[in-house]
């Protein structure tokens, strides 16, 4: 486990942390280092997402994927994410089964929450990010199909 010491986590947050996520205490600690170095007021927004998806996305259209991205870790749609909403996404993202990834895609594709994914809601995903993807419309129509048999 290591002895990581995670610097304005309290022991029990950490515990909950580590329960909830599946992380180590290491794996916190070090997240969390890295979460208060880029957000000093200990939240991130949609407007830092967006910096982090041009980075990823510069021919793209990082703003309307990170408004998507975004949603999904603002659940309690306040405009901004703390530790532990930005830590519970990662969690699914790196550790998750393959029914919670299919879920938190859907989440992104159901970016007005409607409980509904349709195939232009998938194509418009698909569309905003196809300069870093090389996906056709066949793979949307498998990806929705594949979520929608899960359900």
């Amino acid at each position: 486990m290591g002895n990581h010491q995670t610097h304005g986590l309290q022991p029990q947050v950490v515990t909950s942390l580590k329960k909830e996520t599946g992380f180590t205490n290491g794996e916190i600690s070090d997240l969390y280092r890295q979460f208060r170095m880029d957000n000093k007021d200990l939240y991130m927004t949609v407007n830092q997402i967006n910096d982090m998806y041009k980075g990823v996305f510069p021919h793209g259209n990082p703003e309307q994927f990170g408004e998507r991205v975004f949603a999904t870790f603002d659940k309690r749609s306040k405009g901004k994410v703390d530790f532990h909403e930005f830590l519970s996404i990662l969690s699914i993202q790196l550790k998750g089964n393959v029914k919670s990834k299919y879920e938190w895609v859907f989440d992104v594709i159901d970016f007005k929450k409607t409980g509904n994914a349709r195939r232009d809601d998938v194509l418009h995903v698909i569309t905003v990010s196809s300069s870093f993807l090389p996906i056709s419309f066949r793979i949307a129509d498998c990806l929705l199909a594949q979520y929608n048999h899960n359900r």
